[in-house]
């Protein structure tokens, strides 16, 4: 049995207990298969990215804000319960 696939630039695979999605550009998305997620990008995207994952800026307070500086509410509010 492979314990892994192989895709064009991505690769996923089994880390642990995790699946985990690995790119040709260095994003990796742990899932444990059940609720937890974790997203890890490279620091060259440092203060370019916004959304559901934060700003990656290393300022917590304007993280779950749109480019339009609209905090996105439902998603933020869908996230905190997923934390309980």
């Amino acid at each position: 049995m492979r314990n892994f696939i192989e895709l064009i630039n991505v690769i996923i695979h089994w880390f642990c207990s995790s699946q985990v999605l690995e790119t040709d550009f260095g994003l990796k998305v742990f899932w444990n298969g059940i609720f937890d997620f974790e997203v890890i990008i490279p620091g060259t995207y440092f203060d370019q990215v916004c959304g559901l994952c934060g700003s990656y800026d290393g300022d917590p307070t304007n993280d779950f804000i749109k480019p339009d500086d609209v905090l996105m509410v439902c998603q933020f509010i869908c996230f905190l319960k997923s934390q309980l």
